[in-house]
């Protein structure tokens, strides 16, 4: 906000020097925003797991993610793209079936039920978006837990059931 104001103001100086050092200082700022959310996001479950303080929890997040980087990482792919497919399957689903409920139902009075069922399926994207966002912090939350519950009980965990801790061996072993 306050770069796009000090950029109306300037606009008469330097044009293109303007313009390449604002769009630098917004791509920036965007990276630093980025990272905060990620940083608050991760904080706010380490203080609901642990308890900790915020300043702390974050820290411990931090750390906890950076010791496990790779499985984070590709835990943090799989997870988004179950997420995205998940959206996509609830709004076709919802369009499909949407469509033909009203193709059906007021297939007499409407010209057609395509700009219809657009609306409900944006709809149904948001609605979607905020539902699978809390499924999406549960998986983050659930990938913490474990990996710092096979930190703090390297021998095996009491929370592990067996069969999990089989197939984790197993794959360890290949």
């Amino acid at each position: 906000m306050f770069l796009t104001l000090l950029d109306l103001t300037f606009n008469k100086f330097l044009y293109f020097k303007r313009r390449c050092c604002m769009c630098c200082c917004q791509c920036l700022l965007c990276c630093v925003e980025r990272c905060l959310k990620f940083i608050n996001k991760n904080a706010y479950i380490q203080t609901a797991v642990f308890g900790h303080s915020f300043c702390k929890a974050a820290r411990e997040a931090f750390f906890l993610i950076l010791r496990n980087a790779a499985r984070m990482f590709a835990m943090g792919i799989v997870s988004e793209l179950a997420v995205i497919f998940c959206k996509l399957f609830v709004v076709l689903s919802i369009a499909v079936s949407s469509f033909f409920a009203l193709q059906l139902l007021y297939g007499d009075y409407l010209y057609s039920p395509l700009g219809v069922t657009i609306f409900i399926s944006i709809i149904a994207w948001f609605i979607a978006d905020m539902f699978l966002g809390v499924f999406g912090i549960a998986i983050t939350t659930i990938m913490q837990c474990f990996v710092a519950d096979e930190e703090m009980y390297p021998q095996g965990s009491y929370f592990v059931p067996d069969e999990l801790e089989a197939f984790l061996k197993q794959i360890e072993a290949k």
